[in-house]
């Protein structure tokens, strides 16, 4: 009956879009090779966002600033005739908008000087461990950002301002509407625990080191221009500050703020 699912519906539910995606999956690369393509074409399976199931307060939905909806799988599949290994797992800080450069490296095209995102081929050759120091994320239902290391997440959140009060009460605990930011610094892997956003800040040097270099990159007019999310309901568009704004694009993940992009 509608509005009556259980766990396992919803579990179930998702289990079957991955099966049938191993199955698109599957005759994708089939009809590759029967083309005679296989051999030069790279292929790429990445989540734009996450699916919670109580994690973060949404269940079987996403828009948080959280793992559950941030940490995503990207699988890249490099073309033989390319000759990249094949195999490897890389835990390097990577966003996103890193693919563009790296599919663009990797078949040798020349990249654009001002792409935000960062070639991953050297990290594939075995040639560097990592390419970016911090990776951020703009808010979906609630304003704010987050800051991606090696060690974790700092998220800067306004529950206050775009989603439902009580969403911002299952993520964060208490929340006085009229009060500021709710910050959370958690080490990799904790925000999977659905009482890790109510964990506050632990060490203080660090958070202000992210919440630094996410205030810097929030600031960067070239970063945010035109990128900008609407709010359910109708209820306006704000930006990482919770200001109102008139933009269009949905913002999400995007390059370091602290050097200019390719550098």
């Amino acid at each position: 009956m509608p509005g009556l699912e259980s766990m396992g519906d919803y579990v179930g539910a998702y289990d079957s879009a991955l099966a049938r995606l191993d199955w698109d999956l599957e005759h994708l690369l089939k009809k590759l090779g029967e083309k005679g393509i296989l051999g030069r074409t790279t292929v790429v399976l990445v989540g734009g966002y996450g699916m919670g199931f109580g994690e973060a307060g949404l269940m079987a939905d996403a828009g948080t600033l959280s793992e559950v909806d941030l940490a995503v799988p990207l699988l890249i599949r490099p073309a033989p005739e390319l000759e990249f290994p094949v195999g490897n797992r890389i835990p390097a800080v990577v966003s996103l908008v890193d693919l563009g450069p790296t599919l663009m490296h990797m078949h040798q095209v020349q990249l654009p000087p001002d792409l935000a995102g960062r070639s991953l081929a050297g990290l594939m050759l075995g040639n560097t461990d990592s390419v970016r120091d911090f990776a951020f994320a703009i808010g979906d239902i609630h304003a704010g950002f987050a800051v991606i290391d090696d060690r974790g997440m700092f998220v800067h959140s306004l529950p206050q301002v775009g989603g439902p009060p009580d969403l911002g009460t299952s993520w964060f605990g208490s929340v006085d509407q009229g009060a500021g930011p709710v910050e959370v610094l958690l080490p990799r892997g904790e925000g999977l625990r659905p009482d890790a956003y109510r964990a506050g800040v632990g060490d203080g040097a660090r958070a202000s080191e992210l919440r630094a270099a996410g205030e810097a990159w929030a600031q960067n007019g070239q970063a945010l221009r035109d990128m900008n999310f609407e709010t359910p309901g109708g209820a306006g568009r704000v930006n990482a500050s919770g200001k109102s704004t008139q933009g269009v694009r949905p913002a999400w993940l995007v390059g370091r703020a602290e050097t200019p992009p390719n550098q």
